[in-house]
């Protein structure tokens, strides 16, 4: 399963797999404050007026009873590594729950973000991903095809000046495709 830590992120794929947060075949989830940003912002309530119509299928995930214990020794465990380390990964309050979540239920994080990424990875031991590889993922798994529709909506990742993708992932998408990834 995977914790979708970015706005940006869930705003492509859920275009594309409208059901990914409730088909458990995408296997994904987010966090509260990320669907708050969501939906309580008013830039994207003003860019995505669409979003509105499908928030109630952002799944959050939640600590369950007999998770509550690991959870909060594994929050202690990560805002004590985010202030020791502050100045290599400045790390937000959501970033240190983002990983939280993800450590304690077993889940690899999905981010844009190089430094959350990195904190991730070199202190909790998650790999995180980036967008292109888990859309390359489910079309590997043929979960979903990519037309010319949306391949559009690929398109508006380079458009909306979003993150640069793995070169691998860009010729991943190319040889699953046969499309052009447009994106930086």
């Amino acid at each position: 399963m995977y914790i979708i830590s970015d706005t940006s992120s869930i705003i492509m794929l859920i275009r594309i797999v409208p059901g990914m947060f409730t088909d458990s075949k995408f296997a994904c989830e987010t966090i509260r404050e990320v669907k708050n940003e969501l939906t309580a912002t008013q830039k994207f309530r003003g860019k995505y007026p669409w979003l509105r119509k499908i928030v109630d299928k952002i799944f959050v995930t939640e600590i369950d009873t007999l998770e509550q214990a690991d959870f909060i020794t594994a929050k202690k465990a990560v805002d004590v590594t985010r202030k020791m380390k502050e100045d290599i990964y400045n790390l937000s309050e959501t970033d240190a729950t983002l990983v939280t979540y993800a450590h304690v239920k077993r889940r690899r994080l999905l981010t844009e973000d190089r430094k959350l990424s990195e904190f991730a990875k070199n202190e909790f031991d998650n790999k995180p991903l980036q967008t292109l590889e888990l859309l390359n993922n489910w079309i590997e798994k043929n979960l979903i095809t990519i037309d010319d529709d949306k391949n559009e909506i690929v398109k508006d990742w380079r458009i909306n000046n979003e993150p640069a993708q793995p070169e691998k992932e860009k010729k991943r998408y190319k040889r699953l495709t046969g499309y052009e990834y447009e994106g930086i």
